[in-house]
């Protein structure tokens, strides 16, 4: 009997197939340097709207000093997180995507130290993802789509990344971009993301072929 190759396995074999092309590889041997906690994030989903924000602790003395954004998300850019009923039933994933925006919005790159590769935690409340990063697995429909994209991003920037869990009241600022409420921050230091705007790498084509998949 003929193997039938699922839309997503086939997107999936195709993106591997391309970095060996390339002949992308991790590089092992390199040096480290932990550069500690540099943003935190969170995400919000009720009914049909997704809010998503994270701001940059790195060199702030506090929200007012700080870089930060707050994106509003729909169905229409990212209906794999409705694939199962609501969007809240995805939160894990959706938590996942606010660092990975983060890590697209605030640019943290290798060039700071030449040679050698950064090491960077972000915070947030979801303790799953912690270990979810740590593992670069997850079988977790959408989680999966989310974590490529961001090890991806991670590669490209000679990057290494964990999460470490805080409790919701310690997260508080987070919360309150994806509640929408900027009283803490300052206005000045809004990054103007927008989700047309983001440079994914496999994202959008995974996307699309988990769509036709399930």
């Amino acid at each position: 009997s003929r193997l039938e190759v699922t839309p997503l396995a086939r997107a999936v074999l195709t993106w591997l197939s391309e970095r060996f092309q390339q002949r992308d590889r991790v590089s092992f041997g390199r040096g480290f340097v932990h550069r500690g906690e540099r943003f935190r994030a969170d995400a919000k989903a009720e009914g049909d709207t997704v809010v998503i924000g994270g701001w940059e602790v790195r060199g702030a003395a506090g929200t007012a000093t700080a870089r930060w954004f707050s994106m509003r998300l729909s169905r229409h850019e990212i209906p794999w997180a409705y694939t199962r009923g609501d969007a809240f039933r995805s939160v894990s994933a959706l938590e996942l995507l606010a660092t990975l925006v983060c890590v697209l919005v605030f640019e943290p790159e290798e060039s700071e130290i030449t040679g050698a590769s950064i090491g960077l935690t972000a915070g947030g409340d979801n303790q799953s993802n912690g270990f979810t990063l740590d593992r670069l697995s997850s079988t977790k429909y959408p989680l999966y789509l989310v974590l490529m994209e961001l090890s991806e991003q991670l590669r490209k920037r000679h990057l290494l990344l964990s999460v470490a869990w805080r409790p919701r009241d310690e997260n508080e600022e987070a919360d309150a971009l994806t509640n929408e409420c900027f009283a803490g921050f300052n206005p000045a230091l809004r990054v103007p993301a927008r989700w047309e705007d983001l440079k994914f790498l496999v994202l959008p084509r995974l996307a699309g072929a988990a769509e036709a998949h399930f």
